[in-house]
């Protein structure tokens, strides 16, 4: 039986959309079915925007008869690409946990855009 009964990241804003220099809050709730013993915990977070879009031409050649013409566009940016430690290190000692809601707050995860 998994021992992972409820993972959750519950946003202070929830459906909110993020800009270079808003702060995210909220809280990771994790409740486990039985204790286990875990050296770290990590939260890993990225920020991206994907958008691709295509245009459509119509020409006429020299003997009349219509062609289209397709150009395709993509581009990508990364905006950020965190991890924050919410319990121990890679080299620390053990934590046994049962249940845990980590308040964000603390964090203070300020968004800015990657150079």
């Amino acid at each position: 039986m998994p021992s992972l009964r409820t993972f959750r990241i519950e946003f202070d804003r929830p459906g909110a959309t993020y800009a270079p220099g808003d702060i995210v809050t909220g809280d990771v709730i994790i409740d486990l079915a039985r204790e286990k013993t875990v050296r770290a915990l990590k939260l890993s977070i990225k920020g991206e925007a994907n958008v691709s879009w295509e245009r459509r031409r119509s020409t006429k050649d020299s003997q009349g008869r219509s062609h289209t013409q397709v150009d395709h566009f993509r581009a990508s940016e990364q905006y950020f690409n965190l991890t924050y430690y919410l319990l121990g290190s890679t080299a620390g000692n053990v934590h046994k946990i049962n249940l845990l809601e980590i308040n964000l707050s603390h964090l203070k995860v300020c968004l800015k855009k990657l150079l």
